[in-house]
C-alpha cells in the first residue's frame, strides 16, 4: 500500500461523528519487518512495540469516528477508527495487502477499505501512476472502468457496512471525489511522465475542479475531499512565493468558502504550510485570519508557538552560531566566516531533493567563487561514512561540514522541519532569510542584489 513516507506526512483533518471514547486495537504481525506498528490518527501518529511473538495492543482516545491508517515497515493500510469499538488485526508482512484481516466490533469498515484497495490494484494495476502515463483516450477508459468497479463494490458491500451510517455515506460520496481527483491530476501528471511540458488535456484541472463543492463540511472527514480542496486553491498559488501565497488565502479562501468549518480547516492547513515553508515572514496575517474564522484555541496556540519559534530566526535577527568539522577534521564556525555573505545548505546523502540541487549549487559556487560569499553545506546524515564517501567521490566544492544527525543543534536553532533547507546570512552575521530560495530557483537574483557582492 502507500509508502510509509506519505503515511507520516499526511496531516489532513479526518474526523467524523462525535462520541467521546477510546478504541483498542490489537493484533499479530507474522514475518515482521521491524519491531513496531504505527497508527495515523487525528491527533497524530501513535506507535506501538511488537512483543517477541509479533503481538501488539494499543488504546487511544477518539472524540469522533475518523479515517486514518495502520503502518508497519514500509507499507500502510487505510483504516476507519470508531470510538467505543475494538479491532483485531491479523497480517503477514510478506504479503501485506493480500493478508490483512480485521475482526472485532469495528472490523467491517476496515475490511471494506482493505478490499477496496485490492480492487483498485486489480482494476488499474499495482503502479498507481501507470494510468497517468497512458494517452488521454486510454486514461479516460481506465478511469471510467474504475468508477464502475468502485460503484459496484460499494453496492455489493451494503450489508456489511450499512449499520455504520456515517462511514457508509462517506464511502458513497468518496467514489465521486476519487474520480474527480484522478481526472484533475491527469494533465500535470501526464505532462511530467511524458516529458511534454506543453501537454494540455481536453478538460483541464481548473475546469474539472470548478464543480467541487467548497462548503461540504461533513466531508472534511474524507481525506481525498480535503486534498481536492487544497488542490483547488493550490492551482491559484505560485508555491514558495510568500507574497502570492498570503494574497491567495486572504482574497480567495475567505471570499469563496462560506462554511465556517471548511474555512477554518483550510486556513489552519495553509498556516501550517506557510510556517513550514516560508517561516515567520507574512505568517501573522494568516494566523489572525484563522483566529477570526472559527479557529480552535489549541490549534491557535500551536500556530502561535511555531510562529514565535520561527520569529527568532526571521530577517534581521542574529544568526544562531554553529561550529562543525570539515572533511579534514578542522572545526569551522559561523564566526570564522564573518565579513562574507553565507549561503547554507542543510542536506543529507539520503535526501533525493537535496541531491537534485547539487549540480545547481555547484554552478552557483563557480559563478560566485571570487565574490564575498561563502557556500556552506552542512550534512545531517546519521552515517558519517556515507557523507565522507559522497563528498570525496563527487569532489564536492565549497565548505563541507558534518553536523551528525537530525538532532543536530543547527536543526533546532533554525527550526528546520525538512530538507533541503537553505539559509542566507549577511556579512555581519544577521539573517537575511532562514528559508532562502534553492539553487535551482531564484537565489542567484537575490545574491546579485546583495550590497557589495560584486566588485
Amino acid at each position: 500500500m502507500k509508502h510509509l513516507l506519505f503515511f507520516l506526512l499526511s496531516f489532513s483533518a479526518m474526523v467524523g461523528e462525535s462520541m467521546a471514547s477510546s478504541i483498542t486495537i490489537s493484533g499479530n504481525v507474522n514475518n515482521p519487518k521491524g519491531n513496531a506498528v504505527a497508527f495515523r490518527t487525528p491527533s497524530g501518529v501513535k506507535k506501538c512495540a511488537l512483543d517477541g511473538t509479533g503481538a501488539f495492543t494499543i488504546t487511544f482516545d477518539l472524540s469522533e469516528a475518523a479515517y486514518g491508517a495502520f503502518a508497519h515497515g514500509k507499507e500502510s493500510s487505510a483504516m476507519y477508527f470508531i470510538p467505543g469499538t475494538s479491532v483485531q488485526i491479523k497480517i503477514d508482512a510478506d504479503q501485506f495487502d493480500e493478508s490483512i484481516q480485521y475482526s472485532g466490533s469495528g472490523a467491517a469498515p476496515n475490511n471494506y477499505l482493505a478490499g477496496l484497495f485490492l480492487l483498485k490494484e486489480q482494476t488499474i494495476g499495482m503502479d498507481a501512476y501507470a494510468i497517468y502515463k497512458l494517452e488521454e483516450a486510454a486514461f479516460n477508459e481506465g478511469v471510467n472502468k474504475l468508477e464502475k468497479a468502485l460503484t459496484q463494490y460499494y453496492k455489493n458491500n451494503q450489508e456489511a457496512i450499512s449499520t455504520h451510517t456515517q462511514f457508509n455515506g462517506a464511502e458513497k460520496r468518496k467514489v465521486g471525489y476519487e474520480i474527480m481527483s484522478m481526472r484533475s491530476k491527469f494533465e500535470p501528471y501526464h505532462a511530467y511522465f511524458s516529458k511534454d511540458k506543453t501537454f494540455k488535456a481536453t478538460v483541464g484541472p481548473e475546469e474539472i475542479l470548478v464543480d467541487l463543492n467548497l462548503n461540504q463540511a461533513e466531508d472534511l472527514q474524507i481525506p481525498v475531499y480535503t486534498e481536492l480542496l487544497e488542490q483547488y486553491f493550490a492551482q491559484k498559488i505560485e508555491l514558495f512565493d510568500p507574497d502570492t501565497y498570503t494574497k491567495v488565502i486572504t482574497n480567495e479562501v475567505v471570499k469563496l468558502v462560506q462554511n465556517q468549518e471548511v474555512k477554518a480547516h483550510l486556513l489552519f492547513t495553509y498556516a501550517q504550510f506557510h510556517l513550514q515553508n516560508f517561516g515567520a515572514e507574512n505568517a501573522a496575517p494568516i494566523i489572525t485570519l484563522y483566529k477570526e474564522n472559527g479557529g480552535e484555541q489549541h490549534k491557535v496556540d500551536l500556530l502561535e508557538s511555531k510562529y514565535q519559534s520561527l520569529n527568532k530566526v526571521s530577517k534581521g535577527q542574529p544568526a544562531p552560531s554553529f561550529s562543525y568539522k570539515n572533511i579534514e577534521g578542522k572545526a569551522i564556525s559561523l564566526a570564522d566566516l564573518k565579513g562574507n555573505y553565507v549561503y547554507i545548505d542543510l542536506w543529507a546523502t539520503w535526501c533525493g531533493p537535496c541531491r537534485t540541487e547539487l549540480p545547481f549549487l555547484e554552478a552557483l559556487q563557480e559563478e560566485f567563487k571570487d565574490q564575498k560569499i561563502k557556500f556552506v553545506s552542512i550534512s545531517i546524515d546519521d552515517n558519517e561514512a556515507a557523507w565522507r564517501k559522497m563528498v570525496e567521490n563527487k569532489e564536492m566544492k565549497g565548505i563541507q561540514l558534518y553536523a551528525g544527525g537530525w538532532d543536530a543543534k543547527i536543526i533546532q536553532d533554525y527550526s528546520v522541519r525538512g530538507i533541503p533547507r537553505f539559509i542566507l546570512i549577511d556579512r555581519e552575521g544577521k539573517i537575511i532569510t532562514s528559508n532562502a530560495a534553492r539553487p535551482s530557483g531564484k537565489i542567484k537574483a537575490q545574491i546579485l542584489s546583495l550590497e557589495g557582492i560584486l566588485p
